[in-house]
């Protein structure tokens, strides 16, 4: 009798995505793939130097108004999939993007791992189940 080992693993298959905050390629799959969640999920974004996908990944999955993550758990998927360049995202199920002050707090301990780390966080987007309804942190904000 063979053991047989499955692994799952949240995957999109490697696709070419220029990122740009007007470009809403990244957004749509967020929304259409994760936006309808009725609690809040904690995604990385896996990306290749070129910017195509490699991986997407739900690292965490909290309440209806909170997720909690810790730095190392964002990283350690990165560091194994010799990512250079993320993107992390999570979703706010009430339809409202506007990041909270929690939001903001994680978003800067985060760069301050990537500084360390040297793994560029390109953006952390908040998302909704509409598409046309996000918050770019990077855009947004004086953090990046």
């Amino acid at each position: 009798m063979s053991d047989t080992i499955i692994r799952k693993e949240t995957v999109v298959k490697e696709q070419t995505i220029r990122y740009n905050v007007k470009d809403k390629s990244i957004i749509e799959m967020l929304s259409e793939n994760f936006g309808k969640a009725d609690r809040e999920q904690f995604l990385v974004i896996h990306l290749t130097n070129t910017n195509k996908i490699k991986a997407v990944e739900i690292v965490a999955v909290g309440t209806l108004s909170q997720v909690a993550i810790h730095p190392r758990e964002i990283f350690k998927s990165a560091i194994l999939k010799k990512t250079h360049k993320i993107i992390v995202a999570h979703n706010h199920p009430s339809g409202d993007p506007t990041p909270s002050q929690n939001d903001l707090d994680t978003t800067r301990r985060l760069l301050a791992v990537s500084d360390i780390l040297n793994i560029q966080i390109v953006d952390h987007i908040v998302f909704t189940s509409d598409s046309s309804v996000y918050t770019s942190i990077r855009k947004e904000s004086s953090l990046f």
